[in-house]
């Protein structure tokens, strides 16, 4: 008897563990719709448009980025506002109270398309704002006393179509100069417009037909972080104008460098905010049926972090560093090199000065660095009054053909000065390389520093800076904050540039040469770091992560 009552208590348990369970998924779904799920405005985005910029109202009011807002608010020396109390403001002039208003209903996307932009045309753009809907009997409260308020303003007459299920309020503009004005509610959705078409089109859109179904689209957004709060885009027909623009300017000469084929799919940028700080992420997404060897050979390159960090000083300040492999490197330089203008332009340049720019283009290795960092003797403290030095550095896959080409480049560079210069052999930290002095009547002063052994080559401005990074003692890579920097980017990211900002406004402001405002400093004590990183190209899309500091 117990046993058959615990068997149908059992029963009956699991029977309500599995409503409670199918209750609480049926909330989750309902919840993730709202709060969660993905992006239903950009499924009604035609695919024709030139820009879109889509905002995700969830992560705009995440706490990071509440905070990186607070700082910026604080560093403009506004009063302290709420995001929701400047919308109330910026609401007011058409009597609409955002947190009464439109807080109550609105939703967790919104976005914003162009198109049909054309810098021929006297005609402007159509263009459209997609909110989404939380509760559509309060939306169109919204929408009825934002109609009442333009009517009122503007001595409008909107037509009212609420025949449907659907609450659509038209003006057609009564003077070529005017907009059309087009404010409606489409199943969960809000639209405000200056096109009926444009709005009739994406009311009726298929997803299959969207923007959100578009390669170029489709492969940018997926090198975004899926945390974004803003994602801007631009279409390949905006490229396509840009490209006529540059053409009609150059006067129909294109740059060498400059393929006709070039043709871009799409871009995306996006803002997120993280506990660092924000981060800018950008994809650039190729055609692959229009690039050339040259753009091919540069998309398939393929990086590694860098290793010259650790052949620069440890308080340098601005650090630009790649490490392409070998066979990237060698590809690219033979595409360039096969290019008839850059072939035409080297032979001209080695006839005038004698200096063979494609031997020394063989010579170099994949990797290349430049670091700037407090220097207190060499060429800019001595002639400039400022203690910074600069350092370039690199791979050499032939020392002794690269060092005869510096010795050609050094040695026109004084000429072309009228300066007469002297040489000297030195060491500096193991490596075998040359000091320059330039002389005048007056004075002898330490030009630079260059040279190429054991596999590296070097261009410094300072002996005493150079020395400083070649003794390994205390290097970039040994920096605390400069370690720290990476871990706000993803794991598979290749470190590209690195910029102690806080580091840099002190040097420059205790230079008697340049006097950095003091709005400058105190903004970036917030702000003491700026670093980039180069991500794995896929699906011919290029990416890279800029990401600002905050504290």
């Amino acid at each position: 008897m117990s046993e058959s009552i615990e068997s149908s208590a059992s029963k009956g348990f699991s029977i309500r563990n599995a409503i409670l369970i199918l209750l609480l998924v049926l909330c989750a779904i309902y919840l993730f719709q709202i709060f969660g799920g993905n992006d239903p405005v950009v499924s009604r985005i035609p695919a024709d448009v030139q820009m879109y910029l889509g905002i995700n109202n969830l992560e705009i009011q995440s706490e990071d980025m509440q905070r990186i807002l607070q700082v910026f608010q604080n560093l403009a020396g506004g009063a302290s506002m709420t995001p929701v109390k400047l919308l109330d403001d910026a609401l007011s002039s058409y009597d609409i109270r955002f947190e009464q208003d439109v807080l109550p209903w609105i939703g967790q996307y919104a976005g914003f398309a162009m198109r049909r932009l054309d810098l021929n045309q006297s005609a402007g753009p159509e263009f459209m704002l997609i909110l989404q809907s939380r509760d559509n009997r309060d939306s169109d409260i919204f929408l009825n006393r934002l109609a009442a308020t333009m009517e009122r303003q503007n001595g409008w007459r909107f037509d009212l179509d609420s025949s449907g299920r659907d609450v659509i309020y038209s003006y057609r503009a009564q003077q070529s100069w005017q907009d059309d004005v087009v404010l409606a509610r489409m199943g969960s959705l809000i639209y405000l417009s200056n096109s009926m078409n444009m709005v009739r089109e994406a009311g009726d859109l298929r997803q299959s037909n969207s923007l959100a179904a578009m390669e170029g689209y489709k492969n940018a957004v997926s090198k975004l972080p899926r945390s974004r709060a803003a994602t801007l885009y631009f279409g390949k027909s905006l490229f396509d104008i840009a490209y006529e623009e540059i053409l009609y300017s150059m006067g129909g000469i294109l740059p060498i460098g400059f393929d006709s084929d070039f043709d871009l799919l799409g871009m995306a940028v996006s803002l997120t905010a993280k506990s660092e700080g924000l981060s800018l992420d950008a994809a650039i997404v190729h055609n692959p049926a229009n690039l050339s060897d040259l753009q091919r050979s540069a998309l398939d390159t393929s990086y590694a972090a860098p290793t010259t960090d650790r052949m620069v000083s440890g308080n340098t300040l601005v650090y630009i560093g790649a490490n392409a492999s070998q066979a990237s490197k060698g590809r690219n330089t033979e595409n360039l090199l096969t290019t008839n203008e850059v072939r035409d332009a080297l032979t001209l340049l080695r006839q005038q000065t004698g200096l063979d720019v494609e031997r020394l283009l063989e010579s170099l290795g994949s990797e290349f660095a430049i670091a700037i960092a407090p220097a207190q003797s060499g060429l800019i403290p001595t002639t400039m009054g400022m203690n910074i030095g600069i350092t370039v550095l690199g791979t050499a896959t032939n020392s002794i053909v690269l060092t005869d080409s510096l010795d050609g480049l050094v040695q026109m560079a004084g000429d072309e000065m009228f300066l007469p210069l002297t040489t000297r052999s030195v060491q500096l930290g193991g490596y075998n390389l040359t000091q320059v002095f330039a002389s005048d009547q007056f004075q002898s002063i330490d030009f630079l520093v260059y040279g190429a052994d054991r596999d590296y080559f070097f261009i410094s401005t300072s002996a005493d800076l150079l020395t400083a990074g070649l003794e390994g003692r205390n290097t970039l890579a040994d920096n605390p904050r400069y370690q720290n920097t990476w871990r706000a980017f993803n794991a598979r990211s290749v470190p590209y540039m690195y910029v102690d900002l806080n580091g840099l406004s002190n040097l420059l402001n205790n230079n008697s040469m340049v006097a950095v405002p003091m709005e400058i400093q105190q903004t970036l004590r917030w702000l003491p770091t700026l670093a980039a990183a180069i991500n794995p190209t896929t699906r011919n899309t290029q990416s890279f992560t800029i990401v600002l500091f905050v504290d």
